[in-house]
């Protein structure tokens, strides 16, 4: 759709495994050029298409646990150079790789059973960030090898130092880090890696201001406009900032 009214609403897609068909996607990203990226999660692919009448329809991936292969694929995401980047949840590890052909495939691998990459961003820096929903923090390593690798965990429920099952994660071209923090029924933004100077935004409800287990959040190149996909009842909601509100006049508004 054109906006939040709801004007030119457009969908694409019937459940299925083939071509113009998803099962239970779960991550959507779209690149510089507008090419439109899905993690088809059921399908254990990712897919890209050039518009949403499905232009070039084009998937990677298998189940599995080996190169081009993914195993329920959470979020996908690209960087300045095109790279494609997939949080793929239950192999345990983010997946680079140049093309949709899976050239140059490289994993950043997290313990089994132990770590659920949710989320993947990567900052201006090319540095690389994963949510985990199962440990509750959010991690970030220099490049896909997992080099220094941090991590914030302070997990305490509805505290403001601390995620709860945190998922869709969004780095803005100047270093704000913002995050679906799921069971905290809000938005965190952060500065760096780092809780000092956390702002939140939400509350569990359906008003203005509220969010209900928020899975995804996005921002605006220029206007830092953050927008949020929410269920119960499913929503897409912007707040201008954080601390602040956009447009009452509009139900979906925060």
């Amino acid at each position: 759709m054109d906006n939040m009214t709801g004007a030119n609403w457009t969908s694409y897609g019937t459940c299925g495994a083939g071509t113009g068909q998803f099962s239970n996607p779960e991550g959507l990203w779209v690149d510089s050029s507008g090419k439109i990226y899905v993690a088809d999660t059921g399908n254990n692919r990712i897919v890209r298409m050039d518009d949403l009448t499905g232009t070039n329809f084009t998937s990677l991936g298998t189940l599995g646990n080996g190169p081009r292969q993914f195993s329920s694929p959470a979020a996908v995401t690209t960087d300045a150079a095109g790279n494609i980047y997939v949080a793929d949840n239950a192999n345990a590890r983010v997946a680079e790789f140049a093309d949709m052909l899976g050239t140059n495939w490289a994993v950043w691998q997290f313990p089994l059973n132990y770590l659920t990459p949710d989320g993947v961003a990567v900052d201006s820096a090319g540095r690389v960030y994963t949510t985990d929903s199962l440990q509750n923090q959010v991690i970030r390593a220099d490049n896909i090898s997992g080099a220094n690798e941090a991590s914030l965990n302070v997990n305490y429920l509805l505290y403001i130092n601390g995620v709860y099952a945190p998922s869709g994660i969004f780095v803005h071209s100047d270093g704000t880090i913002y995050i679906a923090d799921t069971k905290n029924n809000r938005v965190d933004q952060l500065f760096d890696m780092s809780y000092d100077d956390q702002i939140v935004l939400g509350t569990v409800g359906t008003g203005v201001g509220d969010l209900s287990l928020p899975h995804a959040v996005v921002a605006e190149l220029e206007s830092k406009n953050v927008g949020v996909s929410a269920v119960t009842p499913p929503s897409l909601k912007f707040p201008t900032e954080l601390v602040g509100i956009a447009s009452p006049a509009e139900t979906t508004m925060l």
